[in-house]
């Protein structure tokens, strides 16, 4: 709701610039769509991303990501420290490179901890998920990264599986 009345405010505001100055309103609208894909829901974990695209003019919208994993025992939010430990940052991203696939050779950098929008679980895997121009161009879209749990080691530190 803060998405879209944030969204609503701006367009408003764009529009009655376009008003007061007496120029035609553009053709385009503002745009917010927003999507879920839920990796994991088991009586222990449940780990969702939210994808919010939102449109405002120019040339393409813009996607951000969000994520809630959730701790069910807890009732509670986990914070991406709890999941993984940033300590061992080489070692991770070592293992983002080596399980990342870009077979289309478009991006033009590598993944790593820090560039990493959002993480999501899933039973088997830790989704490391990069938003647009993290990676490279805007063209070449959004990046997931999975790591298998087992590779990670001591840096993943949720033990609940």
């Amino acid at each position: 709701i803060g998405l879209q009345d944030s969204l609503k405010k701006d367009a408003t505001s764009l529009f009655n610039d376009f008003e007061a100055e007496e120029l035609d309103r553009p053709i385009w609208k503002y745009s917010l769509s927003i999507g879920d894909s839920i990796f994991m829901a088991t009586d222990q974990q449940i780990s969702v991303r939210l994808t919010v695209h939102t449109f405002t003019g120019g040339a393409h919208g813009m996607t951000h990501f969000y994520a809630f994993n959730y701790e069910v025992k807890n009732q509670r939010l986990l914070e991406p420290s709890e999941i993984i430990n940033h300590a061992g940052q080489e070692q991770i991203n070592s293992l983002l490179e080596t399980n990342f696939e870009n077979s289309e050779k478009c991006f033009d950098s590598v993944p790593t901890l820090v560039k990493t929008s959002v993480l999501n679980l899933t039973p088997t895997d830790v989704c490391f998920t990069y938003e647009q121009y993290a990676l490279g161009a805007y063209v070449c879209g959004i990046a997931e990264v999975n790591v298998p749990i087992k590779d990670l080691g001591e840096n993943y530190l949720l033990k609940t599986h």
